[in-house]
């Protein structure tokens, strides 16, 4: 929110609460924004994108379910410091984290023509009670903050028919288990022959974003799929 106001007001704003880079705790400069241009430099980037089907990511997803393309932008380890954004922007009370970095994994992505052929963008969606916790969901920011560069319209297409636990310390097979049959589509005919980004925040075994998946290829046969995620593990 802070970045949306006016240029005058951010200024004298930003003397009285100057913003700090997220990473390191510089101050930032004009033109910065949650982080600093050495620590964005620094951050561990995947460039699954352009690694197409031989990407980790992309084989992770397509064992269970069909995909067009996969990216995420970091690599994702919970004692990594750029892990933190991920808290933030979700436990924080931080969107304005998920529509910035949004921003710069679009303009990194549309570079390299990812966005050429997808027609809406589908952000994973959290149960109503979570919703109402939380304030807001942190994956429709990060979708939000795409469509920011890209014009490319947010859908909430998919909606959360059942709350479930947090997954962050569950096995593989209790993420799996977690996730089954919580996800349904709001408007099939909607998502029909369209190329649909599927948006989250973080992909460890992959297994919401290939529910998420699923409930849309059975809803709309005809859809294509790609999925964007800010980080992604390296290993199931």
């Amino acid at each position: 929110m802070f970045n949306r106001l006016k240029p005058w007001l951010r200024s004298f704003l930003s003397i009285l609460y100057p913003e700090v880079c997220e990473i390191c705790g510089q101050s930032l400069v004009n033109g910065e924004s949650v982080l600093c241009t050495a620590c964005n430099a620094a951050m561990p980037r995947t460039y699954n994108h352009r690694k197409g089907s031989m990407s980790p990511i992309h084989r992770r997803l397509f064992n269970h379910t069909p995909i067009e393309q996969a990216a995420s932008m970091f690599d994702y380890v919970k004692q990594s410091p750029y892990a933190r954004l991920i808290h933030l922007m979700k436990y924080n009370n931080r969107p304005d984290i998920g529509v910035k970095l949004g921003q710069m994994f679009a303009h990194e992505l549309d570079n390299d023509h990812f966005f050429d052929d997808i027609t809406m963008l589908v952000p994973i969606p959290v149960h109503y009670t979570r919703l109402i916790k939380r304030g807001y969901n942190q994956t429709e920011k990060v979708a939000e903050g795409i469509s920011d560069v890209t014009s490319i319209p947010v859908v909430n297409a998919l909606k959360a028919v059942k709350s479930h636990s947090t997954q962050t310390a569950f096995s593989a097979y209790e993420r799996w288990k977690n996730v089954a049959g919580i996800y349904d589509i709001s408007n099939p005919d909607l998502l029909a022959n369209q190329h649909i980004a599927l948006i989250d925040d973080v992909i460890t075994t992959g297994s919401t974003m290939v529910t998420c998946c699923e409930a849309i290829h059975q809803a709309a046969p005809t859809a294509k799929i790609s999925v964007i995620s800010l980080g992604a593990t390296k290993s199931d």
